[in-house]
Formats: structure tokens, sequence, C-alpha cells
């Protein structure tokens, strides 16, 4: 999936339809291929070769969406008001990501 491809599908995700935000979801996108990379690798040690996994592309995308979708509400986990309650499953992009990408292990 090319980098144009992984924007388009965040917006659509979103509901975006401008490209005004394209530069704070590319940095999204950016980040999360950072955190997928270094999670992977966290037990073992980064290569300085290493790259983000095709085979997690959809999950970097989805963990973008999760992450952008909390602006303006960083650090909360519960949030009331006129009888509405919302909750999030994934508390940042780096919970899903931990949650979805399995990280390497050395065998002894």
């Amino acid at each position: 999936m090319t980098a144009n491809e992984k924007l388009t599908y965040v917006k659509v995700m979103l509901g975006i339809e401008d490209n005004e935000e394209d530069a704070a979801i590319t940095a999204f996108l950016e980040m999360t291929a950072e955190t997928i990379i270094n999670w992977q690798y966290h037990l073992i040690g980064r290569p300085d070769d290493a790259t983000m996994p095709t085979e997690y592309e959809t999950d970097q995308v989805n963990a973008c969406v999760a992450g952008y979708g909390q602006i303006g509400g960083a650090g909360q986990n519960v949030h009331i008001e006129n009888g509405i309650h919302r909750h999030w499953k994934y508390e940042d992009m780096n919970a899903y990501v931990k949650a979805h990408v399995p990280c390497y292990v050395k065998m002894a």
C-alpha cells in the first residue's frame, strides 16, 4: 500500500473530504509506522534496516484512525456529558498497535 493510499483510507474512515488535515494524518501514519517497528523489535533490538512490515499496513491505518480520532481528548478514558457516556477501546494508537501486532522474540 502506498503512502497516498494509506492517507486516503484514513481520510475516508474519518470522514475527511478536504486536504487540510493531510499533514497531520501523514505525521500520524509515520509515527504509527515507527511505533509498529519499535514494538516488534523491542525485545530483541531494532536492526538498522528495519522497515514497516507490509502485513501490518492495515493495522497502521487503523491505529492511526484510533489515535487521530482522540485528538482533543488526550488522556481521557471516560467522558460523560448530557447522559452520553464515551469510552475508548484503546487509549491511544500505541495501545492499538500492542493489541494487534506481535513482537519478535529470540529463541534460546
